[in-house]
């Protein structure tokens, strides 16, 4: 499992450091729209917290897999994927009170959901490793 640590987060970091570099200058060449472009850029900004969290919990994921216990990963995917609908659409169009954030809210949201995966998956590995 630590060769999995070490080859994910290292691609992660790598790709991490290189989108926090060379974010705005793909973008800008993609675009010629800066209202587009400003947008995306904060996009890719937060969505660099997305990476990390993602790229953490997918050893996690793996290591379940591998060992036949697919079920969590399922409940996992189970909470955080409508719970990303909901926080985006919320963050997005500034439902129930929430501020009005458009593309950034959706990166929040996505951010917030993973987060949720993140945090839960070790609570359960340890449950595992525990019997």
């Amino acid at each position: 499992m630590a060769s999995g640590w070490v080859t994910n987060l290292g691609f992660s970091s790598m790709a991490l450091v290189s989108l926090f570099l060379l974010a705005e200058v793909i973008v800008t060449r993609i675009t010629d729209n800066a209202v587009v472009a400003s947008e995306a850029i904060d996009y890719i900004y937060i969505s660099l917290l997305l990476l990390v969290f993602s790229s953490a919990s997918s050893v996690v994921v793996c290591y379940f897999n591998a060992n036949k216990k697919t079920r969590i990963p399922l409940y996992g995917f189970m909470i955080e994927i409508p719970f990303n609908v909901v926080c985006s659409a919320v963050l997005i169009h500034g439902l129930w009170g929430a501020p009005e954030m458009g593309l950034e809210g959706a990166a929040l949201g996505s951010v917030a959901a993973i987060g949720i995966r993140f945090f839960t998956l070790p609570i359960d590995f340890s449950k595992k490793k525990a019997r």
